[in-house]
């Protein structure tokens, strides 16, 4: 005669498996998508880059003038057809071109023109994930990102 062999998983065990899986889960889904600030403002300043590139590159393409807008007020920038948003405790600085929207509130400017040039400036975001500086240069046009050194 054969012996029985116990292998396998009750099905109690398995619906107490599954039962704790789903709570775990409720947990997570209650609390949202896990999100960092550090990463949020880090994706912010990509995003404000390739808005910059983005500009640079129609103006070439299309021979004509482009413009990069930026409200720091609002936490909201603006290129061609396309606006992004700041992540909450985001503090903007903006060096540069300033020009008057019909609200009367300055908003920066960055003018790109046919040739590859711009009209230069500096962006500079603070928030958790440290100080980050977007410089855009007048003669070339060329966009970079910087982390600030120390200050003497």
């Amino acid at each position: 005669m054969r012996a029985e062999v116990d292998a396998g998983f009750t099905l109690l065990e398995v619906i107490v498996v599954v039962v704790i899986l789903g709570l775990v889960l409720g947990m997570v889904a209650a609390n949202g998508p896990l999100r960092s600030p550090r990463l949020a403002q880090a994706a912010a300043v990509r995003d404000i880059r390739q808005s910059l590139q983005d500009a640079a590159a129609r103006a070439i393409a299309q021979d004509r003038t482009t413009v990069f807008r930026l409200d720091p007020a609002r936490g909201i920038w603006r290129e061609g057809g396309r606006t992004g948003t700041l992540p909450a405790g985001t503090q903007v600085i903006f060096r540069g071109v300033t020009g008057v929207a019909a609200r009367k509130a300055p908003v920066g400017m960055v003018f790109f023109a046919p040739d590859g040039s711009a009209s230069g400036g500096r962006i500079s975001l603070a928030g958790p994930g440290g100080v980050r500086i977007i410089a855009i240069d007048w003669l070339t046009g060329r966009i970079k990102i910087d982390a600030p050194g120390p200050r003497r």
